[in-house]
């Protein structure tokens, strides 16, 4: 992938939309967490999926 790198260099966080990672203390919340959020303006997806119990979230375990 040549040009990789100068295209990585040339976005900044500010180009990028904000985006946001949870980790719910019960999984089986999760269809009702989706179904409120998804419907929030501004929010365009809601992605979800089962992460192992030990999974770093946003960097830090």
């Amino acid at each position: 992938m040549e040009g990789l790198p100068d295209f990585v260099a040339a976005v900044s966080p500010k180009d990028l939309p904000e985006s946001f990672r949870v980790r719910l203390a019960d999984a089986s919340t999760s269809p009702a967490f989706v179904a409120k959020y998804q419907e929030q303006t501004g929010v365009q997806d809601v992605v979800g999926r089962r992460c192992p119990q030990n999974a770093a979230v946003g960097g830090v375990q």
